[in-house]
């Protein structure tokens, strides 16, 4: 199974923000535009990020996985 879309969040803001989205299944990053259409360009904890991106990117929370890359940056990974 391979990662539907993957988040890259910079934690080291006071709000987490979207540093950037690459699609897997067009493998091209995503715009800053196409970032704040969906609602994902910053959230305001962990528990916000995981639920909002859940919830704009797949609905269903089986699909989603998150990790810490970094002492800085999250990845979240939404699979198909």
């Amino acid at each position: 199974m391979y990662p539907k879309l993957i988040v890259i969040i910079d934690t080291k803001q006071v709000k987490l923000l979207t540093e950037c989205v690459y699609d897997e299944r067009t493998r091209k990053l995503w715009s800053k535009k196409q970032i704040k259409e969906r609602g994902i360009e910053s959230f305001i904890s962990e528990k916000d990020m995981i639920e909002t991106l859940n919830w704009n990117l797949n609905g269903d929370s089986t699909k989603f996985k998150h990790e810490y890359i970094g002492a800085d940056f999250i990845c979240a990974a939404i699979y198909d």
